[in-house]
């Protein structure tokens, strides 16, 4: 059997699959914040009083949460019979390890539990979350380093972004010299719970490791100028970082014996674990343009390219089998449409008016901007700002919302009351398209529809609308609620030299009406002009 880890923000997941048919056998989840209380965490993290826009989450809960989660599983299946193991986690976090981290993990098994073996690993106990936002400065060091956020973005597949690894080591060597002075490794959070699984130190996964800041895509090298950064004279690279493995079906060795010793087999097999991104790859049997879109607390758009255009708009890492996968990531995405919905009245009436309304008029185009939060991509935010473009002006005015507007029925510029809930979807929808357009050749193939709102019609119709897709829209089943988790146990599969057996996906097809979407990408262009900083 095949189990695939998920380590996310707020859940430790496990999926096991059959050997020959791959269907799920079992499947358990650990909630950190509900099973984990002594840890005190809200949602999976910390939010620092002290420090503007920092998040950390404590190392040693991941640990402790590995011990739960197993003994979920035992009582559901043999971990015996468990013959290879995979994980994706939450990208870019790291993790900083002291001068003992070897001897450390090959003896795990002399702890009692996974929480003190972690916690004598560490130089720092917590790890900096994806959402942390207190290394601007760090990020301008590192876009300086190499001529800016244009140069950046070719050498490593993205400009720098406040929650990239590279930035958040440069922020703790030069904030907390101690600490740096005490990290003898600094592991990613794959292959630090890669590293545990195995009871010895393992190199970065490649698709993961381009989410550094510090991997030079197209030389398959870290980069001098930027590794000089966050290394000094008793921190070379070889010795902070290590290896990056770039064969993806690579075995890291047989599991830990602190793993036997909770009932796993000697023979079984460890895989790399990647990023929750690339494992989302893995879930589906995607081809080159194929788009998934996940629709979850944020909503993040992925596609399989096979040439390299990197751009500071969106994200460019290695795939985690062959080729390139691009990312958007938006920090606004289910909340922002939820903020929508509890305003029309709920999700019925949300659904009913995004079916109904239309966007585009004779004369008219209505779009909107939504960003509760401060965005990522673009820069901008946080607000809700609405727009009229006159198709025989070419045009834009900015309108009120319905609730600033006075006498709306009567106002043929103002913005109508369900209008929200239709461009509330088109906008995430045409943000994604029209960035998509610059990282691929040729149109959109399939789009697969995953996450927890890919059970919304209204929603997945929408943005299919917008995309275009020339090989139809689907949304998956309910598993793939746990697409990181199923894509690493295919991961562990893929790792099999005697596998049998194929993906299996279960989709449904999603019907959509045709819109003017040249008119809407037209005047959206103008509109998230309007907002982006400067």
């Amino acid at each position: 059997m095949y189990l695939g880890l998920d380590l996310s923000t707020q859940q430790l997941k496990g999926i096991v699959l059959d050997t020959k048919t791959l269907d799920p056998v079992a499947q358990c989840h650990v909630d950190f914040e509900d099973d984990l209380p002594q840890f005190k965490t809200e949602k999976g993290v910390f939010h620092s009083t002290s420090v503007a826009g920092e998040i950390n989450a404590p190392v040693a809960m991941w640990g402790a949460a590995v011990d739960l989660l197993l003994e979920r599983l035992a009582k559901e299946i043999t971990l015996g019979d468990i013959t290879f193991v995979s994980g994706s986690c939450q990208q870019h976090g790291s993790v900083y390890l002291n001068s003992s981290y070897k001897e450390g993990l090959a003896s795990l098994d002399k702890h009692k539990d996974m929480t003190s073996a972690v916690s004598s690993l560490l130089a720092l106990p917590v790890s900096p979350n994806w959402q942390d936002a207190s290394t601007e400065k760090e990020c301008a060091q590192f876009e300086a380093a190499v001529g800016g956020p244009e140069k950046l973005a070719e050498i490593t597949g993205s400009r720098a972004h406040t929650r990239f690894t590279g930035p958040q080591i440069l922020k703790v060597k030069e904030r907390n010299p101690k600490v740096y002075a005490a990290t003898s490794r600094v592991q990613l959070i794959s292959n630090f719970l890669a590293s545990l699984f195995a009871g010895k130190p393992c190199p970065f996964d490649l698709a993961d490791a381009c989410g550094m800041n510090l991997w030079d895509i197209q030389t398959g090298q870290w980069c001098p100028k930027l590794t000089h950064l966050i290394t000094d004279e008793s921190h070379s690279v070889e010795s902070l970082l290590g290896p990056v493995e770039t064969d993806p079906k690579a075995l890291l060795g047989p599991i830990s014996p602190y793993f036997v010793s909770k009932g796993f087999s000697p023979s079984c097999q460890v895989a790399q674990f990647t990023g929750d991104n690339p494992g989302t790859m893995l879930a589906l049997p995607l081809q080159a343009n194929d788009v998934i879109v996940s629709l979850g607390t944020s909503t993040t758009a992925l596609v399989v390219t096979n040439k390299y255009m990197p751009d500071p708009g969106y994200h460019v890492f290695n795939h985690p089998m062959e080729g390139y996968m691009g990312m958007l990531c938006y920090c606004n995405g289910g909340l922002a449409r939820e903020k929508i919905s509890d305003k029309l009245g709920g999700w019925d009436d949300f659904n009913k008016a995004a079916e109904t309304t239309d966007t585009v008029s004779k004369d008219n185009v209505y779009v909107g901007i939504y960003f509760p939060l401060r965005e990522i991509l673009p820069r901008a935010g946080p607000f809700e700002r609405r727009f009229i473009y006159n198709k025989k002006t070419e045009k834009l005015s900015e309108v009120p919302s319905p609730e600033e507007s006075q006498n709306t029925e009567q106002n043929t510029n103002s913005w109508p009351p369900n209008m929200d809930a239709a461009a509330i979807i088109q906008s995430q929808a045409l943000s994604i398209k029209m960035r998509l357009q610059r990282m691929m050749h040729g149109d959109i193939g399939k789009v697969y529809f995953v996450g927890g709102a890919s059970v919304n019609t209204a929603i997945c119709s929408g943005m299919s609308a917008i995309l275009q897709p020339t090989k139809g829209a689907w949304r998956c089943g309910l598993e793939m609620a746990n697409a990181c988790a199923i894509g690493s146990a295919h991961h562990a599969w893929l790792c099999d030299p005697n596998k049998s057996g194929q993906v299996k996906v279960h989709e449904e097809e999603v019907k959509y009406k045709q819109v003017d979407v040249d008119e809407l990408l037209k005047a959206f262009k103008l509109a998230e002009n309007a907002c982006t900083d400067i």
